[in-house]
């Protein structure tokens, strides 16, 4: 897995890539817990490239869905292919984050 991360003002936007799994989710946490605390209170996590997820990945979303909320503001996936989309329906976790098509959705969703 790679990461790369954009950031506008508050809103930061970490592009995932590759298998989200346990073996990834360290570095992704990293990467999270630094926009996080370089001021960060919007996160799009794009799982566009990403073609797996498991209850690790699931876990390290969920934190920072919270750790996002307590700084007032929001954490939400843009562009998951359907696999990946299935998992978060699923798990219902789709009712917990918003999911957008696009980026660009996800930002405009944030404003």
């Amino acid at each position: 897995m790679t990461t790369e991360v954009t950031t506008n003002r508050q809103t930061s936007i970490l592009h995932l890539s590759g298998r989200f799994d346990a073996h990834q989710v360290p570095a992704a946490q990293k990467e999270m817990e630094m926009l996080l605390n370089d001021g960060a209170s919007n996160l799009v996590i794009d799982l566009t490239k990403v073609h797996f997820v498991d209850s690790s990945g699931l876990a390290m979303l969920v934190k920072g869905m919270l750790q996002c909320r307590r700084k007032g503001g929001e954490m939400v996936i843009s562009g998951p292919a359907h696999p990946v989309r299935v998992i978060f329906e699923l798990t219902r976790m789709d009712q917990a984050i918003r999911i957008f098509a696009t980026e660009a959705d996800a930002l405009a969703g944030l404003k």
